[in-house]
Parts: C-alpha cells; sequence; structure tokens
C-alpha cells in the first residue's frame, strides 16, 4: 500500500489520495478538485449522506464502483453508544460527533 507524506491537509486534494476500483466498471475515475477538509465537512454531517458508513467504519468513501482511501489522513476512534462500543474513522472528534445519531457515552482515540 502506498503511503503519504502529508504536509498540511489544507494543501491536500482529495485526487491526490489512493484511488482503486472495487468493481467491474467502466465509469471513469471521479475527480474532486476540491480540499479534503471541504470535501469530509460536506459528509459528516447530521444529514443523510451517501457513503458517510463507509468513511466511519472502513475509512474509505465509494462511489460508481471506486474506492477512495482516506485511512492516510484519518484517525481511528472507539465510540461507546447504548451500552455498545464500536470502532470508526474520522478526521476529528468533531466531525465524528456530528455524523452519530443519538446519546454518545464516550469517545476514546487509539
Amino acid at each position: 500500500m502506498r503511503t503519504i507524506k502529508i504536509i498540511s491537509d489544507k494543501e491536500l486534494k482529495v485526487n491526490e489520495l489512493p484511488t482503486y476500483k472495487f468493481t467491474i466498471t467502466d465509469a471513469k475515475k471521479p475527480v474532486y478538485n476540491e480540499g479534503i477538509r471541504s470535501f469530509l465537512k460536506s459528509k459528516y454531517n447530521k444529514d443523510f449522506c451517501f457513503g458517510i458508513e463507509n468513511l466511519k467504519h472502513d475509512g474509505v468513501f465509494k462511489i460508481n464502483g471506486w474506492i477512495i482511501d482516506f485511512k492516510p489522513i484519518f484517525k481511528k476512534f472507539i465510540v461507546k453508544q447504548y451500552g455498545c462500543l464500536y470502532e470508526c474513522y474520522a478526521y476529528n472528534k468533531t466531525d465524528l460527533r456530528n455524523s452519530i445519531f443519538g446519546r454518545i457515552e464516550y469517545i476514546k482515540e487509539i
């Protein structure tokens, strides 16, 4: 797996992240010319967003048979909600809190 040396997340574009094909598709590779933070802020919100569950639980965004891998810049968190523990990926705790519905007992970074 290719690693990315991150100088500043604000300068990094979504197109510079590793992208893989996961199905047999004729769709072109998705092109996002926006920065990573603006892309993630649009996804991690309380409104329904396509692909948010894959972002939170796997650290990847799936679209049109392609996977954009955000794991090189994401942090891993343990979330306790309603007595259950589960792992989530997010850029920071605030983004994670904004995307989870219901009462959160605690969030810890691993």
